[in-house]
Formats: C-alpha cells, sequence, structure tokens
C-alpha cells in the first residue's frame, strides 16, 4: 500500500494505480494498522494524513469491528 501512496498526490491517484495492477478489494485491519504504525512509524505523518484520505475514498463493502473490505473503483 505505501508504494501506491509514495507516488500519488492524491487518493484518487493511489486508487487509479492499484486498478491498474489489478487490485479490486482491499482488506484492512485498523487495530493492526494503528498498531504497526504506532511500533514502527510506517509512514510519516503526511503519508498517514494521505493513507486516512485513501480510505475515506474507498467503498466499504463489508465492516466488522476492526476489518474492513473495500472495494477499489
Amino acid at each position: 500500500l505505501k508504494k501506491y501512496l509514495l507516488h500519488a498526490r492524491a487518493a484518487k491517484e493511489c486508487t487509479a494505480a492499484m486498478q491498474r495492477d489489478g487490485f479490486s478489494y482491499l482488506a484492512i485491519n485498523f487495530f493492526e494498522l494503528q498498531r504497526l504504525q504506532r511500533a514502527y512509524a510506517n509512514y510519516s505523518p503526511a503519508e498517514w494524513e494521505k493513507l486516512l484520505e485513501f480510505f475515506r475514498v474507498l467503498e466499504p463493502v463489508f465492516r466488522q469491528g476492526p476489518l474492513c473490505l473495500y472495494r477499489n473503483g
């Protein structure tokens, strides 16, 4: 996911790049994402904001607790 965020200026560019690479869905465990960010700081503050914007653009098709499945496109 970070690969796509690094090259995109906006969330829509990120989703378009993922679609070109054949990704139709994205499963995210938000508890795990936050835990990894706290432990390893994988994303800079700017990248983290871009990541959150990215999730707001995607269409959720399933959500249960911290688990979410998004449709890309």
